[in-house]
């Protein structure tokens, strides 16, 4: 096998990478790293600059483990199995990288693979460095398995070219020292870590750059890694690029500071006990897990834009949470247990968008032999970012592909062997087929969507709503809210005085302050539509304007409620031809 690592100009570094997405799975007749058809193996795999740019490759720590993400066992287990690396400057594997300059990084020893899941190796040696510039290649080899040869042995792969190169052979005694001949269009996906363990603690010991892997303790956060920031000299910034972590906590008198608009995404929880400074950044939950994301910390923390793509949703713990921004609910459940407002200043006013829950999209593959797709494979995107790449497994499989209502999807086919056999269903959120692919599959973009299903309310619980109203002279002043079940006794009690009407201020006072439109009662004089509040305890009804009478000065409404979300449908009435035109229509 032949790992190929290459730099970018502005990499980030983490100590623990995957390579390759989705859960394409090889056939059990074709070489892969723990396949066992043929007694025994030599093979190599590439991996491109971009691949390893985009997940993160420590030049600073020893690579210490690898594995693959093994899906069937072997029958037998495979003897000397060995591992080596060097450094080389091939991109890929369409010529053979030889049999010199390697390092023998896993001495030969009997392997018996784990199915479901990443089957990591500890290397006996642990000193081998990435410089940074060079590609890594990695070869694997063994001896021939007893008693026989069988059809297992399978990993998670995807699609690229000259990736793979392998010999194989049912003769006895051993194919390592022997060059790989043949190649093939899948390689498989790796795990390599570079420290052992699941997160990484920042130092700030060269500059407060959050990219910049001397930073770190064992190299900068990941999808898989957690982030921990103690309090040090130098705090962490984001700048100039999207940051990935998986969980992240900001301990007491430390900060994260976001000072432009990039994007903080986050797979796991978030635990504030610092402080946060996201000026117009956006955090986003991305959590692809069975469990809810949850929030901790301190209260008052501060965001621009929050948004929740996650899965199975976010729950708020403890602490409270300001958004300024936009509050964005794209995926699962939103349980902000009363700690979340939008808040509104003289600076800006929190919003929350049009509320997409997530749409349930059912991919059905299937193969004719019953052996699984011989290295074709689906692709999903969603709003232009990938999503995964999945395969038929055995006679068929199927996976959800959750898409939030109103995002564009896209499906694109890649063709392997025997590709008579594969077919698939893409059925909509109602169970009915949207496109099927026929056999064999075209290939390309075959599909395209938006994403269209009955809502479901994702946000469970109340919010706080803030309005600042900065107001120079005295007047009438349009207003409503956007929650459910409120009084007119919730805007006084946030400093409105009124007056006219039961339970008001002044109830004695000549006219009334808090005002609602009923067209029908104008008869042709817009001003006779006017209707005055009757009591303190009246409904502020979110479909109909309020207008109310307010002094000089600046205050701030805060309103705390259910949210209404969804298509809503506002009645309005309309006298046609019962006055001037410029008195008709002033609902």
């Amino acid at each position: 096998m032949v790992l190929v690592l290459t730099c970018s100009a502005l990499p980030s570094f983490s100590q623990t990478i995957d390579l390759g997405t989705g859960t394409a799975e090889q056939w059990e007749y074709s070489s892969g790293p723990v396949n066992i058809y043929y007694r025994r193996t030599v093979c190599q795999f590439v991996y491109t600059a971009s691949e390893l740019s985009a997940a993160g490759a420590s030049s600073v720590n020893p690579i210490t483990e690898l594995g693959f993400y093994v899906t069937q066992a072997p029958a037998y287990s495979i003897p000397n199995y060995t591992i080596k690396i060097k450094h080389t400057t091939a991109t890929d594997v369409s010529a053979a990288l030889g049999t010199t300059g390697w390092t023998t990084v896993k001495n030969g020893f009997t392997y018996a693979p784990t199915a479901g899941g990443w089957d990591m190796i500890t290397l006996d040696d642990q000193t081998f460095v990435w410089d940074g510039i060079s590609s890594i290649g990695v070869e694997i080899c063994w001896n021939q398995v007893a008693p026989n040869w069988d059809p297992s042995g399978k990993v998670r792969i995807y699609s690229t070219t000259n990736g793979y190169r392998y010999r194989w052979t049912d003769a006895a005694g051993s194919s390592c020292g022997s060059v790989p001949s043949a190649t093939s269009l899948n390689k498989p996906q790796i795990r390599i870590v570079f420290v052992a363990g699941t997160s990484t603690t920042w130092t700030g010991a060269i500059s407060s750059d959050w990219f910049d892997q001397n930073n770190w303790t064992a190299g900068v956060p990941n999808q898989i890694m957690d982030a921990v920031i103690p309090v040090t000299a130098t705090q962490p910034s984001i700048s100039g690029s999207a940051a990935v972590t998986n969980s992240i906590t900001i301990d007491s008198g430390a900060s994260l500071t976001i000072p432009g608009s990039d994007t903080l995404n986050v797979y796991g929880n978030w635990t504030m006990n610092g402080t946060f400074t996201g000026s117009r950044s956006t955090v986003i939950f991305r959590g692809t897990g069975i469990s809810m994301n949850t929030m901790d910390g301190v209260s008052n923390q501060q965001f621009n834009n929050l948004e929740v793509r996650s899965v199975s949703g976010v729950m708020m713990i403890s602490g409270s949470y300001e958004v300024q921004g936009s509050l964005r609910l794209k995926g699962g459940p939103f349980i902000p247990n009363n700690r979340a407002t939008l808040i509104s200043n003289s600076m800006a006013t929190g919003r929350m968008s049009a509320v997409r829950n997530l749409c349930k999209y059912q991919l059905v593959m299937t193969d004719s032999y019953g052996d699984g797709w011989n290295g074709g494979t689906v692709t999903v995107y969603i709003d232009g970012e990938l999503y995964g790449v999945f395969n038929a497994e055995g006679a068929g499989s199927s996976v959800t592909i959750n898409v939030p209502s109103g995002s564009n999807y896209q499906l694109t086919y890649t063709a392997g062997l025997y590709e008579t056999e594969n077919a698939y269903v893409f059925n909509d959120p109602s169970g009915n087929p949207e496109y099927s692919s026929g056999t064999p599959p075209a290939t390309g973009t075959v599909h395209t969507g938006t994403a269209s299903c009955a809502f479901t309310n994702p946000f469970l619980g109340q919010i706080s709503i803030q309005r600042y109203l900065a107001l120079g002279n005295t007047g009438w002043r349009e207003m409503t809210t956007g929650v459910q079940d409120k009084t007119l006794d919730d805007w006084r009690n946030d400093g409105i005085t009124m007056s006219g009407f039961t339970g008001s201020d002044y109830p004695s006072f000549g006219w009334s302050s808090v005002l609602t439109y009923n067209e029908n009662n104008a008869n042709g004089d817009k001003n006779n539509g006017w209707v005055s509040a009757g009591n303190i305890t009246d409904t502020i009804n979110y479909n109909t304007g309020h207008r109310v009478y307010i002094g000089s000065g600046a205050l701030t409404t805060e309103i705390t409620g259910v949210p209404i979300v969804g298509t809503q449908t506002i009645s309005l009435d309309y006298q046609d031809d019962a006055g001037g035109i410029d008195q008709e229509g002033w609902n």
